[in-house]
């Protein structure tokens, strides 16, 4: 089963490189500290741990 998270807000990463949208889906790919690889609408990115911890609940 995967792994999954929605964002709950909107979310622009301080460096621009990406941006989600409340209510995106985001497929967990590898969680690591600090950082987690996530999918998110076929695409795949790298985010601060922390950032996608406090954006994000997780789907049942």
């Amino acid at each position: 089963m995967e792994k999954k998270r929605v964002f709950r807000q909107d979310y622009v990463s301080l460096d621009k490189e990406y941006e989600f949208k409340g209510g995106e889906e985001a497929i967990i790919i590898e969680e690591k500290i600090p950082n987690v690889k996530i999918k998110v609408d076929k695409k795949l990115y790298q985010m601060p741990y922390r950032d996608f911890i406090v954006i994000s609940h997780k789907v049942e």
